[in-house]
């Protein structure tokens, strides 16, 4: 089990130690949001940091992948809280870089959120499920002033404290469930997963920087797609919403799935792989 020294955290504490080590990627977001632009290096760098508050707070971090090499490998502690670190960081931009239609960040969490809170009610963790409710209840109501019409919005700050919510989450169920795959748990976050991996790879190719941003995610296509197959008058606004419906059952389709092979890894790698070649 990949767990530091004293007891773990549940209940009320563990939600409340959570949202503390949330504060420094917050901050960074915020400013983001009001201000100039942030190098992206500082951004990697704070949201590393939360992780790192994250591991020696709630006391845990990766200790399995359910692979024989790479979970030698994390049985080195060192190598176990580095790459929980890179994982977490990982996601917390992944869940920025998801959000870019009206609603489809929300359709992400509640989904990711919905999965992870199912899962732990199945094996009765109910301060995970409590977590999970909260943060799903909290985007059910941000979900009716930014879909359809986008009155508000996540932000950088909104985005990359629920990257670490969700991240923490899923690694404190891997954490407590032995039974619970790793690959299911990738499943059930594989759509922001996939986005961030290939926006990085399609930026390697072009020669671009990992880190300039485009209008090339999956998001950005569907939305084209709706502007070349309905008539002009329909328009980007109305259009940006319609592929966030588009989008949505494909956000699901992966969780749904991790849901249901949470505890059969070699199905779970199968879907992870399909749903991968799927998606490019």
């Amino acid at each position: 089990m990949g767990v530091l020294s004293g007891a773990l955290l549940s209940g009320d504490d563990l939600f409340a130690a959570l949202l503390w080590s949330v504060l420094p990627i917050f901050v960074v977001g915020l400013l983001e949001d009001l201000g100039p632009d942030t190098p992206p290096a500082l951004r990697l760098g704070v949201a590393s940091l939360s992780a790192v508050l994250a591991v020696f707070v709630l006391g845990v971090y990766i200790h399995r992948l359910d692979l024989a090499v790479a979970d030698w490998l994390l049985g080195i502690p060192l190598v176990a809280i580095g790459f929980s670190v890179f994982a977490s960081a990982g996601m917390t931009h992944a869940m920025n870089l998801v959000d870019g239609l009206n609603g489809l960040s929300s359709a992400v969490v509640i989904t990711i959120m919905g999965a992870l809170g199912y899962v732990a009610w199945a094996y009765g963790h109910a301060d995970l499920l409590f977590m999970n409710l909260t943060v799903c209840t909290a985007f059910l109501g941000f979900m009716c002033v930014n879909f359809p019409h986008g009155k508000i919005f996540l932000g950088d700050a909104g985005a990359y404290s629920v990257g670490h919510l969700i991240a923490w989450n899923a690694i404190l169920l891997l954490n407590r469930e032995p039974a619970v795959s790793a690959w299911g748990i990738l499943l059930i976050l594989l759509w922001p997963v996939l986005d961030t991996v290939f926006a990085m790879t399609r930026r390697l190719v072009a020669g671009h920087s990992v880190s300039q941003p485009d209008r090339l995610h999956y998001h950005h296509v569907l939305m084209r797609l709706v502007l070349l197959a309905t008539p002009k008058s329909v328009g980007l606004e109305r259009a940006n919403p319609i592929g966030t419906l588009l989008a949505w059952p494909l956000v699901a389709a992966p969780s749904v799935l991790g849901v249901l092979l949470i505890a059969d890894t070699g199905k779970a790698i199968t879907g992870v792989v399909l749903f991968s070649a799927l998606y490019v």
